[in-house]
């Protein structure tokens, strides 16, 4: 199973990297929301993990954009998140 995870903070980015890598999956990581699109049109994924928060990309927009490609649309998406705003969250 290869999974996309993208997230902007470097350590986090790695623990995740190198936990799911340790399960056996084969990861790819991008740290920016540019980067994530750019390796998820180049890879046949699984599933991608993406921060809530990425700065360089609303993640709304990639998560748009990932949703609306239709090579990538069916790929299930799970949004990862640290803050407690419930605004944020929903």
């Amino acid at each position: 199973m290869k999974i996309l995870i993208v997230v902007e903070e470097a350590a986090l980015r790695t623990l995740l990297r190198d936990r799911f890598q340790g399960c056996g999956f084969e990861i790819l990581a991008a740290g920016s929301g540019a980067e994530g699109l750019t390796m998820a049109k180049q890879g046949d994924l699984d599933v991608v993990l993406i921060d809530l928060h990425i700065a360089t990309h609303n993640n709304a927009y990639v998560l748009t954009m990932l949703q609306q490609d239709p090579k990538l649309k069916e790929i299930p998406i799970f949004v990862l998140s640290d803050t407690g705003d419930e605004e944020d969250v929903n």
